[in-house]
């Protein structure tokens, strides 16, 4: 009775914070460095797709309601399909979070803001540097003297140039406090990161059929199903044995926490809406659009 008690408190949770959706709002989100320099590497083409997509069909802006009418995401768009702002509203208590970010002519990146409202309260600015076309490194101010670089390294792999190491510079103490490795299959793509330190893996992906996994080490595990470079289904699995508690003189093992996404698209290409599933709850969010004048 316990055990399903906690899973249904858990599950309560997540469908509270819902998931962070990756179609058109996975590959800007910085705050986690090699997160989502893992995800543009085994995601491109459904983000190149993105971006085709919202181009094709002059979208300005998105806005991801729940069934009420509250708003989940907004996202605004620039006429290369691109987006230039991101606002959640799932986390920080219903206070906005937000990811600004400018584009240079030649579709890079130049610098993201990022801001949570509300209690936290902080941002932080991200200026992206370019050496021949590729990222040199990353930037960070946090403030009040703080401020980090991300480094990339990087070799040829199969004919093309992919990034080999990321190197976290602490920019106060002028020092390497962290590297981490890309490695890469015999068809160039990317297998496992792993931390130099002591050679853990800390994510690995996999690549069967029309599936793509990316495994976060003992944290989480996500599976898209991908169908003309769009995404149809994303499962994202938290695993039972890093979620566990001690109830009085036993321990109690709690069940995987388990949640999936449908995606329903219209002709166009664009979202419909798509059906989150958290064991028998199952919701709907609604995508409503703007567009430029064509």
């Amino acid at each position: 009775m316990k055990i399903l008690t906690i899973k249904l408190i858990l599950i309560l949770i997540f469908v509270n914070c819902a998931v962070s959706y990756a179609q058109y709002s996975e590959y800007f989100r910085f705050t986690d460095v090699r997160g989502t320099i893992v995800y543009d590497c085994a995601m491109r083409s459904v983000i190149n797709e993105d971006a085709k997509v919202m181009k094709r069909n002059s979208v300005r802006s998105v806005s991801v309601t729940e069934e009420s009418g509250a708003i989940q995401n907004k996202m605004s768009f620039n006429k290369e399909g691109r987006v230039t702002n991101f606002s959640s509203y799932e986390y920080n208590e219903g206070e906005e979070i937000s990811y600004e970010i400018q584009w240079s002519e030649d579709s890079k990146i130049k610098k993201i803001f990022y801001k949570e409202f509300g209690k936290t309260a902080m941002s932080f600015v991200y200026d992206f540097y370019y050496k021949e076309s590729l990222l040199d490194y990353i930037s960070v101010d946090f403030g009040l003297g703080l401020s980090e670089n991300y480094i990339f390294a990087y070799g040829e792999n199969i004919g093309e140039i992919s990034i080999e190491k990321i190197s976290y510079k602490d920019n106060y103490k002028d020092t390497v406090y962290m590297e981490q490795l890309f490695n890469y299959n015999n068809n160039g793509r990317l297998v496992n990161v792993k931390e130099t330190k002591f050679g853990t893996t800390l994510d690995s992906v996999y690549y069967e059929g029309n599936i793509t996994g990316i495994n976060t080490s003992h944290f989480r595990k996500k599976k898209y199903e991908i169908n003309d470079n769009r995404i149809v289904k994303e499962t994202t699995i938290y695993p039972s044995k890093q979620l566990s508690a001690k109830v009085y003189t036993y321990e109690t093992v709690i069940p995987d926490i388990i949640s999936t996404v449908n995606y329903f698209y219209k002709d166009n290409g664009l979202i419909d809406y798509i059906t989150t599933e958290h064991g028998e709850i199952s919701l709907n969010s609604f995508y409503n659009y703007e567009y430029y004048d064509k």
